[in-house]
């Protein structure tokens, strides 16, 4: 240390440590460019101060280091501080633009309905009509007119399904799902003579949803029970749930053709007809929508199948009473 420093730490030491100090005593100083830490040891004779015995360390490099440290943790910051804005504001901008998105949709679908029940109308007055003078070849093509029309009908009706989901409030109560699984059942079988096999598995676990939304989910997964059969085969279709914690899993199991597993990650998303499925009627949109309105009620869905097996669809939400509880 130089002799300058030993003197600033010496007028340091001086200045920091009381006289009547009995026990050892630090501290730091800047002295100049440098950084001291002087340690003072008193020497007692009695209750005498006798001396005392100065020590003084040039911290100087683990002072800069400290400084270093703290000028680093402070640009961290402020880069954490800038990430996190700009994750927000494209978050903002993203959610903007599906919200566009979905309105768009919402907004074509509902303006195709028009010209399309006009096609379907003015279709069966040709046939009502005209129907006898029109050749064989000529009422096939009305007829795949009819039918062309009826399906994009269905489509679009799935479509502002789907778009609604976005739209509508959600209004979380109480449900007990056995008895909206059976008006799902009901208002899907209305139109059929010979209504296939449902068993449910009272009782099922009270739930926290959304009426209009789980009466949606039990009515797509239900149709896609009925649809999606071997040849053949009677439908037979089986609604049981548990609890475990603050959630409740109902379970949809079917006796159907089944989904192979590289395919079960997909048919939850958006016009998605996988393999053989594509020989069956339907949009592609039915297990979107399930999906769709799960996450609006806070819950989740699935599929466990093998092809030829069957498959057990799974939706799983908050059971009553367990809101406090804490949810996985």
């Amino acid at each position: 240390v130089l002799v300058r420093d030993l003197k600033c730490g010496g007028e340091a030491a001086a200045a920091g440590f009381p006289a009547w100090s009995r026990s050892r005593e630090s501290c730091e100083a800047p002295c100049g460019s440098r950084w001291i830490r002087i340690t003072v040891d008193p020497i007692l004779e009695g209750n005498l101060h006798a001396g005392a015995i100065c020590i003084l360390s040039d911290i100087t490099i683990r002072r800069e280091a400290e400084q270093e440290i703290q000028k680093g943790r402070e640009e961290l910051q402020r880069l954490n501080t800038g990430l996190e804005q700009r994750v927000a504001d494209r978050t903002q901008r993203l959610q903007s633009v599906i919200r566009e998105l979905e309105a768009f949709t919402y907004t074509i679908a509902h303006d195709l309905r028009a010209p399309l029940r006009s096609m379907h109308r003015f279709s069966e007055i040709l046939v009502e009509e005209y129907g006898p003078k029109l050749e064989t070849e000529g009422q096939d093509y009305v007829r795949r007119i009819i039918q062309g029309v009826e399906k994009m009908d269905l489509l679009i009706n799935d479509l502002l399904a789907y778009s609604r989901l976005s739209k509508s409030e959600i209004r979380p109560q109480t449900l007990r799902p056995g008895d909206i699984a059976v008006e799902a059942w009901k208002s899907l079988m209305s139109d059929s003579s010979a209504p296939p096999n449902l068993t449910v598995e009272n009782p099922l676990p009270e739930v926290i949803g959304d009426r209009v939304l789980l009466h949606q989910v039990f009515l797509n997964l239900f149709s896609n029970a009925i649809k999606f059969l071997a040849p053949g085969v009677a439908p037979r279709i089986r609604l049981s749930g548990d609890r475990q914690g603050g959630m409740a899993t109902l379970s949809v199991v079917d006796n159907g053709i089944g989904i192979s597993k590289d395919s079960q990650s997909r048919i939850f998303q958006v016009f998605e007809r996988l393999g053989v499925a594509k020989d069956y009627p339907g949009t592609g949109i039915g297990l979107a929508i399930v999906r769709r309105a799960m996450d609006r009620m806070d819950g989740a869905c699935g599929v466990e199948s093998e092809p030829g097996s069957g498959s057990r669809f799974w939706i799983c939400l908050p059971a009553a009473g367990a809101r406090g509880e804490g949810t996985p």
